[in-house]
């Protein structure tokens, strides 16, 4: 995925302001369990440290007694394909899918690793998938868009990432069946 780096104090402060006014533009692909209702959704629910799993963030439903801040995602389907869905992803993206039960493939954190295999495939087809799906080098979500605006000269810079080959090969495998 895209990373960036900031050099200096003020590049710093730039562009974590442009991330949280939500100038600067980030988009995610994940691949998720299950065939998704929705082509256009917007998830809004406060997200702060899960009550019990310090590990992990959760959406809050009681902000009178746990710290929460408010966390919008956005997702639009990119791809549909028997028991999974490519999304398109703005923001808070791990915790929301998994709140609308539809975890990342391959997230050990939020629900997304240990899962049933979708009905349909063939037995052969399902030791494939499995198999792509415990080669993932994490789990099928990818940085693959980052534009901001360039602290000094405040011209608007956008880059871009191929999909990693694991996360690739298992797209590949979904789109030929």
């Amino acid at each position: 995925g895209i990373l960036v780096v900031a050099k200096t104090d003020a590049a710093h402060s730039s562009l974590q302001h442009q991330i949280s006014s939500r100038s600067a533009e980030r988009k995610y692909l994940a691949l998720v369990w299950g065939e998704t209702q929705f082509s256009q959704a917007v998830v809004d629910a406060p997200l702060g440290r899960h009550p019990t799993d310090r590990q992990k963030m959760a959406v809050i439903h009681d902000t009178s007694r746990h710290t929460a801040r408010q966390a919008v995602t956005d997702l639009s389907v990119f791809e549909r394909f028997a028991g999974f869905t490519l999304l398109e992803a703005r923001l808070q993206i791990r915790v929301h899918l998994s709140f609308i039960n539809h975890p990342v493939v391959g997230d050990p954190t939020y629900g997304g690793r240990k899962r049933p295999l979708p009905p349909g495939y063939s037995k052969r087809a399902q030791q494939e998938l499995q198999s792509l799906i415990s080669d993932l080098h994490g789990q099928a979500l990818h940085a693959r868009l980052l534009a901001f605006d360039h602290p000094v000269s405040g011209r608007r810079l956008t880059f871009e990432a191929p999909l990693p080959a694991d996360f690739g090969a298992l797209l590949h495998w979904l789109r030929q069946r």
